[in-house]
């Protein structure tokens, strides 16, 4: 089906959650911690429209609301109680050279931590759209950059066998920690593919926090599994400010 199509009826549906989501009650206040989950900003490699691609504007807008409204940053991998009615972790999937581009100047000058979740096989120069290893050294120079492990070839890791899915992690794991020169100790599941036996192995390969695609908040910083929100790029002001107060957590059901 053509990509255009698709989106079309993804904000359809989506305009349909952001109706229904209104009439959802706003998260309890209580000290919760949740992490959103963004891939690209306007990446060119995709078509327009795209479902992970975000303008630049509408992103920096979305953290500095955040900000205003004293929402807490927190970095993904930390072990920190959670304090704040709600906390903030910022994290990009796939590892795109915009991240890089036109996250990181801004937020570092935000003040803001992220974590950037690397396809190891995508380093290289055949790759162009993607951070290369002198990106990738660069941005953990910055102590408020972190990166994490996305799989060796972002397979679906539920596709795979348990010995193949052990072997992407393990092998992205060595990839980017002989490319860093530190240990890595973060990653988030392709594709949202995961199961408890993925976890634990990903625990046992020393892996401390990994992020899922399941969109609801976190109330324990001692947990490996993190749950993560996807930010899409219709995602306007109503409906992210509606994610962040908890009135879509009723989707991670469906």
């Amino acid at each position: 089906m053509d990509m255009n199509v698709n989106s079309i009826k993804f904000q359809v549906k989506h305009g349909i959650a952001t109706g229904i989501s209104f009439l959802k009650p706003v998260a309890d206040n209580l000290p919760s911690h949740r992490c959103l989950m963004y891939h690209s900003l306007e990446n060119p490699f995709y078509d327009s429209g795209d479902l992970y691609s975000l303008p630049v504007d509408q992103f920096k807008q979305q953290i500095e609301w955040l900000k205003e409204n004293g929402f807490r940053f927190r970095p993904f991998g930390s072990n920190d109680p959670v304090r704040n009615a709600t906390e903030i972790s910022v994290t990009f999937d796939d590892g795109f050279l915009d991240n890089y581009t036109e996250a990181m100047p801004f937020l570092v000058s935000q003040g803001v931590p992220f974590t950037v979740f690397m396809i190891s096989d995508f380093i290289g120069a055949e790759y162009k759209n993607y951070l290369n290893v002198h990106e990738l050294r660069e941005m953990v120079k910055n102590p408020l950059v972190t990166i994490g492990g996305h799989g060796k070839s972002h397979s679906n890791l539920l596709h795979l066998s348990h010995e193949a899915a052990v072997a992407e992690l393990t092998e992205s794991k060595k990839t980017l920690e002989d490319v860093l020169g530190k240990e890595v100790t973060t990653m988030s599941f392709p594709h949202g593919g995961f199961n408890e036996g993925l976890v634990e192995a990903a625990a046992n390969l020393g892996f401390k926090k990994c992020g899922t695609s399941v969109a609801l908040p976190n109330f324990s910083a001692g947990t490996v599994k993190v749950n993560r929100q996807a930010i899409f790029f219709c995602d306007g002001s109503i409906s992210f400010k509606q994610k962040v107060k908890g009135q879509w957590d009723w989707t991670a059901t469906l």
